[in-house]
């Protein structure tokens, strides 16, 4: 049977906000957790990973700009994403390339990636005016130096 410890009156919360007893709620998330198909290997292994990593950066997109069908451009980040939308995703591992997760080679750098993406170190920020200008400039100059962006 499922239990879950409370103190105080914490667990009277779940009755009062969300209508269900607290042994109710425990038992429905015991039954998810189940139903996920996934042993602690199976979390971890490359797909999973590259899976976590494909949603968490979705979905994070789709909140910063407020639409619900964006689609992530790895291979013209620079110009469908940032200058398109002014929102840039910081603080991606420095020793991991940033690519499509699909193209991610090991486990390890999979879990790093998850990782900075689940405690918050890598998120998205939407740019200010003046960062994004900044960022014109310089995609502009890249592209006048010949570059493809």
């Amino acid at each position: 049977q499922s239990t879950w410890t409370t103190t105080n009156n914490s667990a009277e919360f779940w009755e009062d906000i969300c209508g269900h007893q607290i042994v109710d709620i425990a038992r429905q998330y015991e039954q998810w957790a189940c139903t996920q198909n996934q042993n602690l290997l199976e979390h971890d292994s490359l797909g999973s990973l590259r899976k976590q990593i494909t949603k968490a950066i979705s979905s994070g997109l789709q909140k910063i700009t407020n639409k619900k069908h964006i689609v992530m451009n790895y291979h013209n980040y620079d110009t469908a994403i940032v200058e398109t939308y002014g929102v840039r995703l910081v603080g991606w591992p420095e020793d991991t390339k940033f690519a499509n997760p699909s193209v991610i080679g090991t486990v390890t750098e999979a879990q790093k990636i998850r990782d900075a993406l689940h405690s918050g170190t890598c998120f998205w920020k939407k740019l200010s005016k003046s960062e994004l200008d900044l960022f014109a400039t310089e995609l502009n100059a890249r592209r006048a130096a010949g570059e493809t962006v």
